[in-house]
C-alpha cells in the first residue's frame, strides 16, 4: 500500500510504542532525555540555529521504513528554552540503524549520540567547498556533468573532480549514492555542511 505519515502521526506520541522497534525507541528516549544538557551549553544568540536531526525505523504493515526528522526551535521562553519547534520529516526504504545528531547550523559545534555508550559525543560536520556544494546541489536537481559544467563555468574534468571529492568525504561510490546520502541525512544548504574557509 501507499505510505502515509498521517497513519503514524494521528496516534500522537503513541506512534513510538506502536510503530517504532524497541531498540530504536530506547535510543530515542535516552538521547532525547539527555539532549537538554547539550542545549544548555549553547549561547542564547545561537539557539535559533540549533537543530536535532534523527532517523529511526518504523514498522507499518509488513514493511520497514526509515523516518527522518529535522527539528528546529521557532519560539523561546524567557529562559531561552524552546516552546515551539518546526519539524520536517521524510521517509525512505533505507534500514540503517537509529541515529541522532544535534548542533548549531553553520558551525562545527555538533554532537552525535553514540548508541553503544548511550552518550552524546563531539561530531565534526562534513565540510564541502563552495564549488562542491554547488555541484552537489545541481546534481540533486538531476543535471548531467555537461549541464553542471556549463552552469558552473567549469570544465567537465573539474566537475568530475568535485564529484570524486564529495564521494570521498561521504564515503560513497558514486554521485547517485552521494545525492541519496545527502537527502537522507539532511545535507543541504540549510543542513550540517559548512563552507571551507
Amino acid at each position: 500500500g501507499v505510505f502515509d505519515l498521517n497513519d503514524i502521526y494521528n496516534s500522537g506520541f503513541e506512534y513510538l510504542n506502536t510503530f517504532v522497534p524497541c531498540d530504536d525507541r530506547k535510543v530515542l528516549e535516552r538521547g532525547f532525555g539527555s539532549i537538554l544538557s547539550q542545549y544548555k551549553n549553547i549561547q542564547p544568540e545561537h539557539r535559533d540555529r540549533f537543530v536535532v536531526i534523527l532517523s529511526f525505523r518504523i514498522l507499518l504493515g509488513n514493511k520497514t521504513y526509515k523516518l527522518y526528522h529535522k527539528i528546529s526551535p521557532l519560539v523561546f521562553d524567557h529562559e531561552g528554552m524552546p516552546r515551539l519547534v518546526l519539524g520536517l520529516a521524510s521517509v525512505s526504504l533505507h534500514k540503517e540503524n537509529v541515529s541522532l545528531l544535534a548542533g548549531i547550523v553553520g558551525t562545527s559545534q555538533f554532537y552525535t549520540f553514540d548508541t553503544q555508550s548511550m552518550e552524546w559525543k563531539d561530531f565534526e560536520p562534513i565540510i564541502f567547498s563552495a564549488q562542491e556544494k554547488e555541484m552537489l546541489s545541481l546534481s540533486m536537481s538531476g543535471m548531467s556533468i555537461e549541464e553542471i559544467s556549463e552552469m558552473m563555468n567549469r570544465s567537465p574534468e573539474a566537475i568530475k573532480k568535485y564529484r570524486r571529492q564529495i564521494n570521498d568525504k561521504l564515503g560513497v561510490k558514486n554521485i547517485s549514492e552521494a545525492v541519496s546520502y545527502s537527502i537522507n541525512n539532511w545535507i543541504t544548504y540549510g543542513g550540517i555542511v559548512n563552507d571551507e574557509l
